[in-house]
């Protein structure tokens, strides 16, 4: 019985001593999976990074375009703005002219007017 039971564990220290190593192996098996998914995961979002970082610098080139753009839009603008305004001045100006000239005019006309009719 002695013999037996000394085989008996023999025979499950070999086993014990088996299975921890199929244990190891599928361990290092399912690691590297667990290494490579993780580095195929690594990798994506290193790629989603540099995707973004890409879109970014896209976008501030785009907002920089556009700021560009809008800085010469604006100076165009304020100076068609000035040239509007001196162009309403001179304008009020003429019709303030011409307001006197007309008056003038219908003065002088009066003036002959009564002068025809005072000579008759």
């Amino acid at each position: 019985m002695e013999h037996e039971a000394s085989s008996v564990s023999l025979v499950g220290c070999l086993h014990s001593s088996i299975k921890p190593m199929e244990q190891v192996e599928y361990s290092d098996r399912s690691m590297k999976h667990v290494k490579s998914s993780s580095s195929s995961k690594f990798e994506e979002e290193n790629l989603v990074i540099q995707r973004l970082e890409i879109a970014k610098r896209d976008l501030q080139q785009r907002i920089e375009k556009k700021v560009r753009d809008n800085s010469i839009l604006e100076a165009s603008l304020e100076s068609r703005k000035q040239t509007l305004q001196k162009r309403c001045l001179e304008l009020e100006q003429d019709v303030s002219s011409l307001q006197e000239h007309l008056l003038v005019e219908m003065d002088l006309r009066a003036a002959l007017e009564f002068k025809m009719r005072s000579g008759d």
